[in-house]
């Protein structure tokens, strides 16, 4: 198993990503089938590393919600023949990926004491 901490900055690192490829907005994302495939692409990289993080860090965090981001994890690797729902997808990047990038950056720097 890698490091937690290469995980850690990688959440922190392919969120940033994320949000770069999303800053053209919500109608540009609907249509744009490249710019979904690169967020999925990314998104699920993300929620395999944070599927990776130590039990006892999550257990440490457990207002964050684990089993949720592993069942995503599941449904973007597997695709579930084209069950995503794109607006479903808007909001978890909007609504949900930013609390999750502000626990792997507190975990960051209270278990190692590095912001990056």
């Amino acid at each position: 198993m890698k490091e937690e901490k290469l995980y850690l900055r990688h959440i922190v690192e392919a969120s940033g990503r994320i949000q770069s490829y999303v800053a053209p907005g919500k109608s540009e994302f609907l249509r744009n089938q490249m710019m979904q495939d690169a967020v999925i692409k990314v998104l699920a990289n993300v929620t395999e590393s944070i599927d990776n993080l130590h039990q006892a860090t999550k257990a440490a965090h457990s207002d964050m919600p684990w089993k949720m981001v592993k069942a995503l994890r599941n449904a973007l690797v597997h695709e579930y023949l084209g069950d995503l729902e794109l607006e479903e997808l808007w909001k978890i990047i909007h609504d949900d990926l930013p609390g999750l990038v502000d626990a792997a950056k507190k975990i960051l720097k209270e278990k190692y004491g590095t912001e990056l």
